[in-house]
């Protein structure tokens, strides 16, 4: 399952907006739930065709941004040294609180991928509200390599720092963490990033695909949004992603294989090589695929000249899926996998896009919206209305309870009354221990003890 990182900004001038928290690593401005939007649905395609030597990229819904650098630990919030990291969704990190202690915030590793490995890249700190020079810096910045072994780096602060990596080879990932000592109250945030190139943005964004989400509210006022995902929407011939903001889910219906050699090939060959080829399993659901290095056949079986290109295709006789890739006469399964690990190292990896047999949806986690005024009445209504009914039917037997009280206390002055009009009183004297008596006493204190008849 691919993570989410979504970051909405939102622009109306006629809706409210709430901040809520939606994934590990998901950020959002949300509206009214009466806002309409409309789902978006992915789509793929190539601007050419691809050959072995010469792939295409796939190009699908959604663009990444400069941002290389997924910083989220995963940590929601941490505090160390008596200082509370909050990680947000949007990969920034606020931070509160005086240091007692040294602490050290590590972030998410940035592996150093075959694609950048010697190219030049800055990373940086934007912040809001930190003195980043006296309260929070990069810290004990490393670069690890393949072998186990590392790098010290020296960063300036929260400051733009230049990296050339191919100083350093081998790399695997650069590790770095926020630290913050001495006793000096901190609050602000703090938005790591790295970039390719040797030029330090001036703004932050945050890392993924930004894909624009379109909603309209009930009176017709037109909203948009920016959403950001870890991967673009994608398509394969009628299949294809969707993010419903409206439901909070996005849904892949589209998967990805990266080939890089290490896969378990297995190879068929025939007796006059007109139908040799490679294969390896893949959990498709039909046949249709798309590919960088390529020609893609449809027919079930690519039966080929031993000396034309190679073509791939998708084997389904479920539950056993097969991908496969006619070869040269004289091709071996180590040569195929030689080359795939090649395409894997020059930053160009063989990749296979297909229908995914069971698709994946991923809720956007404490996703939510504010409910529009007119629910809200509804709501508050019901609410009063079920405390009111509550009330009323306490008041009720309040109501009986003191019905009953007042009917007895009459019936016993009644009683006495009858008991002063016939004389029967014991003036003076104490109550029967066999009965119960109200004591009346007069103005000048005399007592006067009344047998009290129960009904």
């Amino acid at each position: 399952m691919h993570k989410k990182h979504i970051f909405l900004s939102v622009f109306s001038k006629t809706t409210i907006f709430a901040c809520v928290f939606c994934t590990l690593s998901a950020w959002a401005d949300t509206t009214t739930c009466d806002i309409n939007y409309t789902p978006v649905t992915g789509n793929s395609w190539q601007n050419g065709t691809p050959t072995p030597t010469s792939p295409v990229d796939v190009i699908s819904v959604g663009d990444k941004t400069v941002n290389l650098w997924n910083a989220t630990n995963g940590l929601n919030e941490q505090t160390l040294g008596g200082v509370t990291y909050h990680t947000n969704p949007d990969g920034s990190i606020t931070i509160s609180g005086t240091a007692t202690a040294y602490g050290l915030y590590l972030l998410a590793p940035f592996y150093i991928t075959d694609d950048i490995k010697n190219k030049t890249i800055v990373i940086s700190g934007l912040n809001d509200g930190i003195s980043v020079s006296s309260n929070v810096q990069y810290g004990d910045a490393r670069i690890y390599f393949k072998d186990g072994t590392y790098s010290g780096l020296s960063l300036s602060n929260l400051n733009p720092t230049v990296i050339n990596l191919a100083d350093y080879p081998n790399a695997n990932y650069l590790y770095v963490g926020l630290k913050r000592s001495g006793n000096i109250a901190t609050s602000g945030t703090v938005k790591p990033y790295i970039i390719e190139g040797s030029t330090a943005p001036t703004s932050y964004v945050p890392y993924g695909y930004e894909i624009p989400v379109a909603g309209t509210s009930a009176n017709g006022s037109r909203t948009t949004t920016s959403v950001y995902l870890d991967e673009p929407l994608r398509k394969v011939g009628d299949y294809a992603d969707v993010l419903d903001y409206k439901n909070g889910t996005i849904t892949r219906n589209v998967g990805v294989k990266v080939l890089d050699g290490t896969e378990s090939w297995g190879q068929s060959i025939t007796a006059n090589h007109y139908g040799d080829y490679f294969y390896t399993s893949i959990d498709a659901k039909v046949s249709t695929f798309i590919n960088t290095h390529f020609a893609s056949t449809t027919a079930g079986y690519a039966y080929t000249h031993p000396n034309e290109n190679y073509k791939m295709w998708i084997e389904n006789p479920a539950p056993s899926t097969y991908l496969k890739v006619n070869h040269f006469e004289s091709e071996t399964a180590q040569n195929f996998k030689a080359y795939l690990a090649q395409q894997y190292a020059n930053g160009t990896p063989v990749t296979v896009y297909y229908p995914l047999r069971t698709p994946v949806v991923e809720q956007i986690e404490n996703w939510s919206c504010i409910p529009p005024i007119t629910e809200i009445k509804i709501a508050t209504t019901k609410m009063v209305d079920d405390e009111f009914k509550a009330a009323e039917a306490k008041l009720a037997t309040t109501v009986q309870t003191i019905e009953s009280v007042v009917s007895r206390t009459i019936s016993q002055t009644e009683q006495i009354q009858i008991l002063q009009d016939t004389k029967q009183t014991r003036p003076d004297e104490s109550c029967p221990a066999n009965m119960k008596c109200l004591l009346v006493q007069d103005e000048d204190g005399t007592p006067h003890w009344y047998p009290i008849i129960e009904p």
